[in-house]
């Protein structure tokens, strides 16, 4: 007897019953505290603020060049091992990847906490002496910190691709988008406790700060074993076992054809190379601030870095609350206009308060930007090859971050040129936005440039605002003339089907809601204008060339809204006509859970969860045939219509009252 696959015990599309989903988290928060703990630690360890007294002017570097030094180190190895990273997590357990990359961190940080020599605190006042001269060591031989931080970011080079690859097979599809957000913004938070919390302690208590970073990885990390990962929906294809190091090369170059065959997939890695490219100099200007234009320390700098980090859980926020499957590219072109405004006035207002603000917005349009890349990048990507995909990802972004910070790093007077290079980069982002626009939004079905961004809105507002559900969209013709049948439940309807399809929709529309303030929409809508009792003539005859055009007209035959559970209003006959006369495929559609109004603000105004289905298209015979002669023939093909949208959404079949 074939033995049924057991239902997962958890439905990975909730997130809250997801043990798993709170394991990838949780763990994420840790790494993101024990990151930022390291670096803050390093920095001070190197110089950074109040510590620069103690080395003389001629032996230091620019605080700028010690965040975009640090920066550097932990970075590379994403660029010289990110790829073959990438392979790991597509041929091993993602899961005991990241429980190896955690616990290596770990240990890495703890053996530099064992370097302090015995009796030093690692108060402000002897922190440079103390690390610098073990052994005695000599100011030059700060390799050895260097070769600490390119250390533990070649662990941090190997986790991430398993991470990124991970959580669509812990969660799924359908919540991807908030799932993502939730990561990001826990490591966020983890950041922003590491900021508040490393700043003060690095400066005043070197030796716990180091120790704290290392035990966030060593505890957390071992959470990752229990993973459970119940969503595979693609074979992992082109790994096989054996072969040597040619067999491993071959399929890392497979990865990169694989990006290469998928334009989408290119665009987003490009984006993603402006944006860590940027975090470099953000990073670099957020330190130039601090002490130049602030005249502080490194807590004025963990300040600012909070604020970044605060922005970017806002905007986590606020994407897992849209949780959208559908508008990725219109929130990157805003992520990046966004964070060019707000840049470019951060680094000019030598207000630390107002600076607060501003990093707070700019952070929150860089996450937009973060989170909307890995989301989509994920969604387009086959499990197969997702490993790869993330570690060409991390090599091409870091590439741009790691150049960024080895120039900010050996740049001459790099607080004075940083916060130029940092005006040239929004330029850079703006410029960017602009083609992005005018390639992936002004571009689709509507006819104009302007069409196209309001069909896109409308697609994300759709999916955000009321949860929109499509079904049976590929029943729709992609040419000819179509007429599409629909209920009517409130003011929302046009747009749900509208947004679903992709071929401009003439729908016939009551003349009463033509308000002239929206005149400059209706001439990029195009609505022909129709009496609410069904009798115009004109409107018809309009309707019926569009068809004759090859035009797709859309048509509520109810005369008005109707809200009813389970019954539908007799159709107006006038659909019949316009179905003899059109000569079109007819494709019913059923509305359903859209707002409970009249009031048209109201109904865009209101969340749902809406559904919408398109049923198989007809033919003119299919509605005509065996009617009965002694009755209207139109009135005869609005009922048949009626009852096949009905169908659609289960109703009773029975006609109810006009209300």
């Amino acid at each position: 007897m074939p033995q049924v696959p057991a239902k997962p015990a958890v439905d990975p599309g909730k997130l809250l019953g997801n043990y798993s989903f709170h394991f990838l988290w949780t763990s994420t928060f840790a790494s993101g505290l024990a990151d930022r703990l390291a670096m803050l630690a390093v920095a001070v360890m190197l110089g950074y603020g109040a510590a620069a007294k103690l080395i003389p002017e001629d032996q230091r570097l620019a605080d700028s060049s010690i965040n975009a030094a640090i920066q550097f180190w932990f970075f590379l190895p994403y660029v010289l091992w990110g790829p073959f990273a990438g392979w790991l997590a597509d041929r091993l357990p993602r899961k005991w990847l990241m429980f190896v990359s955690d616990e290596a961190r770990g240990l890495l940080i703890l053996f530099a906490y064992t370097l302090l020599p015995s009796g030093s605190e690692g108060v402000v006042t002897n922190i440079y002496d103390t690390w610098i001269t073990i052994g005695p060591i000599e100011l030059t031989h700060t390799w050895k910190i260097w070769l600490l931080m390119f250390a533990i970011g070649t662990f941090a080079a190997t986790f991430s691709p398993a991470r990124n690859s991970i959580i669509p097979n812990v969660v799924g599809y359908r919540v991807l988008q908030r799932a993502n957000s939730v990561v990001v913004g826990m490591g966020v938070i983890g950041n922003l406790i590491g900021f508040a919390v490393g700043g003060p302690l690095a400066d005043h208590a070197l030796r716990y700060c180091i120790l704290t970073s290392s035990l966030c990885y060593l505890v957390f990390g071992w959470m990752w074993p229990f993973l459970k990962t119940p969503v595979r929906r693609h074979e992992r294809p082109g790994l096989k076992t054996g072969g040597g190091p040619g067999r491993v090369f071959g399929e890392v170059i497979e990865g990169a054809r694989y990006i290469l065959n998928h334009r989408p997939l290119i665009a987003l890695v490009a984006v993603g190379i402006l944006f860590w490219s940027g975090s470099q100099i953000v990073l670099g200007a957020g330190s130039a601030i601090a002490v130049d234009l602030y005249g502080g320390t490194i807590q004025d700098f963990a300040l600012i870095g909070g604020g970044f980090g605060f922005g970017m859980l806002l905007g986590a926020a606020l994407l897992g609350w849209i949780n959208s499957r559908s508008g990725g590219e219109l929130i990157v072109i805003a992520g990046m206009i966004g964070t060019a405004v707000f840049l470019s006035l951060l680094v000019v207002v030598p207000n630390k308060w107002i600076g607060l603000g501003l990093a707070i917005a700019c952070g929150l349009f860089g996450g937009f930007l973060m989170i909307t890349i890995n989301t989509l990048m994920q969604m387009l990507t086959a499990d197969g090859f997702r490993g790869r995909v993330m570690g060409f990802k991390d090599l091409a972004g870091d590439l741009g971050s790691v150049a960024v910070a080895l120039i900010i790093w050996r740049m001459a007077d790099a607080d004075k040129h940083i916060l130029n290079v940092a005006h040239a980069f929004a330029l850079l982002l703006i410029v960017a936005a602009i083609f992005g626009y005018l390639r992936y939004i002004a571009r689709g079905p509507a006819e104009g440039p302007l069409a196209n961004t309001m069909w896109r809105i409308g697609k994300l507002y759709a999916s955000a605002m009321h949860r929109l559900k499509i079904r049976g969209a590929h029943h729709m013709p992609r040419s000819g003339a179509v007429l599409l049948v629909s209920n009517h439940r409130c003011g929302v309807d046009p747009l749900f089907i509208q947004v679903a399809l992709q071929r401009p929709v003439r729908f016939l529309m009551a003349g009463s809601y033509r308000i002239g303030l929206l005149a400059w929409f209706w001439r990029i809508v195009k609505p022909i204008s129709v009496k609410r009792d069904g009798s115009d003539r004109s409107a018809l005859r309009s309707a019926v060339d569009l068809l004759k055009q090859g035009e797709v007209v859309g048509i509520f035959p109810e005369g008005g809204y109707h809200y009813g559970d389970d019954e539908t209003v007799a159709f107006h006959k006038g659909v019949g006509l316009l179905a003899r006369r059109g000569r079109a495929r007819i494709v019913p559609v059923h509305v359903a859970g859209t707002p409970r109004t009249k009031n048209v603000s109201t109904a865009y105004l209101t969340p749902s969860r809406s559904e919408i289905t398109f049923g198989p298209p007809l033919d003119l015979a299919e509605l005509t045939a065996d009617l009965d002669p002694a009755c209207d023939r139109d009135q005869q093909i609005a009922e048949r219509l009626r009852r096949r949208v009905v169908a659609l959404g289960g109703d009773t079949g029975k006609p109810a009252q006009a209300s």
